[in-house]
């Protein structure tokens, strides 16, 4: 008995080798495991009702959203649910984001007179609301209670003005 050269053996192995492939890949053409779904349906021997295909309806566009809110009309509106909250707490929450938001308006358009208006108010209701906080804790940790503050309703200060940045002649 003769050897086979190198090459013959591997021609050999890659010859079995497709026809196992083959053999394997076979039942899974005419027998797949899951059904296949064509772009064009066959003929069958289905009921002529099924036979006859409806052109499918056409798709609507989803409606247009309406158009978002100008930062002046979400500052004014988060300015009067502040007024409105009785919740210190809540209110300080309400007034940081309007302070945010009217901020980075006042960023992008340093012009507008009404925005830079809003904003300072909204910085002073929060000023205003923060001394509320600090002179109810303040009273609740006094040994004495909250009667001293009892009495006269006590004015509130205002912010401090921003510093100027020019300099003085």
């Amino acid at each position: 008995m003769e050897l086979l050269p190198r090459e013959e053996v591997a021609l050999l192995l890659g010859s079995l080798t497709a026809c196992g492939f083959l053999v394997l890949g076979l039942p899974d053409v005419l027998w797949p495991s899951a059904p296949v779904r064509r772009a064009s349906p066959r003929p069958s021997k289905a009921p002529a009702a099924l036979a006859v295909m409806k052109a499918p309806a056409p798709v609507e566009a989803p409606p247009l959203l309406p158009a978002p809110p100008s930062a002046l009309g979400v500052g004014r509106l988060l300015l009067e649910r502040a007024r409105a909250e009785a919740d210190l707490e809540r209110r300080v929450t309400i007034l940081t984001r309007a302070v945010a938001g009217l901020t980075q308006s006042t960023q992008s358009a340093p012009d507008d007179d009404e925005l830079t208006a809003t904003l300072a108010t909204a910085r002073t209701l929060l000023w205003q609301t923060w001394e509320e906080i600090a002179l109810a804790r303040l009273a609740a940790s006094m040994p004495w209670g909250s009667t001293a503050l009892g009495g006269q309703p006590l004015r509130l200060l205002t912010p401090p003005a921003a510093p100027s940045l020019t300099r003085r002649s």
